[in-house]
């Protein structure tokens, strides 16, 4: 296969939406860039893009770096770079496993497991956005894991909103469950989670059994931004909660959330990281329920 090829899946007379579909087909199937065995049913050319990734040099933070520039893509709309990338640290984790990244692979692996959801919902996919979210286990608090991936994956609230709209373009031709339960996700990802109490009835749809995946993390949700157990105060300095009207809500790990009244900028986050020296991963939360936990907090 020459450059035409490539120049093809690059034209600006193929739609972005299409494109896109094109590059998570190599999502859906085995990772194999060696050689000249390519993945089969992709297109050559996006297997050798994911090879020459796999075969940068050094090795040695090549994963960590992976995910950096994926993220830098997803951040700047670049979709089909960002997938090249998650997909060349893919192959790294199944050639190398512990050895590139000894104190990360599990972590990787799930945050690759959540971006295929993001790359197939942005593809119109949601068949298979669905298959993947409804394949990812159980968590004991499933809205903080998926919470602190689209952190750490550089999905922003204007990502969840984009979809959301979509999702409800779908379900008017479409009143399926499934894609009922992704605009549920979408919407209890997004800005203001509390909306999707109100989404059945607003739909006039009844979803059964297997339509509820959002449910668990709206009220793992619903349970952080109210609960006030011993000792949170701790977490983070009452002055700054006032300065920047934020409250702390739980600590896991080396990871702080921090419910937010407004959108914290990047600068912020950082200040908060260095401060804490903990990762800052922001759950947006109305104005008045913020300062009530705040004045339970710290008594002000």
């Amino acid at each position: 296969m020459d450059g035409n090829g490539l120049q093809a899946y690059d034209s600006q007379k193929i739609s972005r939406s299409r494109k896109l579909r094109i590059f998570t087909k190599m999502l859906r199937e085995p990772i194999v860039v060696s050689g000249s065995a390519y993945r089969s049913g992709a297109h050559p050319v996006l297997a050798t893009r994911v090879a020459a990734e796999v075969a940068r040099s050094p090795k040695c933070g090549l994963v960590q770096l992976l995910m950096a520039e994926g993220r830098l893509a997803f951040s700047e709309n670049d979709h089909p770079r960002a997938i090249v990338k998650s997909l060349a640290a893919e192959e790294l984790l199944r050639k190398y496993g512990g050895i590139l990244a000894p104190n990360e692979e599990s972590q990787i692996r799930e945050q690759l497991q959540f971006l295929k959801v993001q790359y197939f919902l942005l593809s119109g996919q949601a068949g298979e956005a669905f298959k993947v979210l409804k394949d990812l286990r159980n968590r004991s608090h499933p809205y903080l894991w998926h919470r602190r991936l689209a952190s750490r994956s550089g999905v922003t609230q204007s990502h969840w909103m984009a979809m959301e709209n979509t999702l409800r373009q779908f379900f008017k031709t479409n009143r399926s469950g499934k894609i009922f339960t992704l605009l549920g996700y979408t919407i209890v990802m997004g800005p203001d989670p509390s909306r999707v109490e109100r989404l059945a009835q607003e739909l006039a749809f009844e979803p059964t059994s297997d339509d509820r995946l959002h449910e668990s993390l709206y009220a793992d949700y619903c349970f952080l931004v109210t609960r006030v157990s011993k000792n949170v105060q701790n977490l983070f300095p009452e002055y700054l909660a006032k300065e920047y009207r934020v409250t702390p809500l739980i600590k896991q790990g080396e990871t702080l959330f921090l419910g937010t009244a407004t959108d914290l900028t990047e600068s912020q986050i950082k200040e908060f990281e260095l401060r804490m020296k903990s990762e800052i991963v922001a759950v947006p939360m109305s104005h008045r329920p913020l300062d009530e936990r705040n004045s339970r907090l710290y008594g002000c």
